[in-house]
């Protein structure tokens, strides 16, 4: 929230963090918080959704989110803002089968569409207020 600026994992000691048990958040900010000695409260809620919502409303502190999911909840929260990474960037792909040829091409097909047409920049701008070109740059991805 704009009421309290958090810059790095030591200025969490102390706050209630709305968490999904058993997430790889709560995994994350539990870890974080052992290695850099701190204490939080873990408030833990029924969804994702409901992380933002919770801090939103003051029922909790703060939250950790994937990247994205961090930036829609800034566009459904006004109030909210992004604090710091809290884990090393992860990269994740695509598995298919080696024998699915034909699943094969229409994905090679479909990120090639996607990037000739901007469709990406126009769903992320929809879903999440920011280009996925603009998302990029934020996490210094070239």
């Amino acid at each position: 929230r704009g009421d309290m600026v958090v810059k790095n994992i030591e200025d969490l000691n102390g706050k209630r963090v709305a968490v999904v048990k058993g997430s790889s958040m709560e995994e994350n900010i539990v870890k974080a918080a052992k290695q850099n000695r701190i204490k939080i409260k873990l408030i833990y809620v029924e969804t994702f959704g409901d992380m933002a919502k919770y801090v939103n409303d003051k029922k909790a502190d703060c939250t950790i989110h994937d990247s994205d999911n961090a930036y829609l909840s800034i566009k459904n929260y006004k109030e909210l803002t992004v604090g710091f990474p809290l884990t090393e960037r992860e990269f994740i792909g695509w598995g298919v089968s080696k024998d699915n040829v034909m699943l094969k091409r229409l994905l090679e097909k479909y990120f090639i569409f996607a990037r000739d047409t901007g469709i990406t920049d126009k769903y992320w701008k929809e879903s999440y207020g920011i280009t996925f070109s603009e998302y990029l740059s934020i996490l210094e991805y070239k």
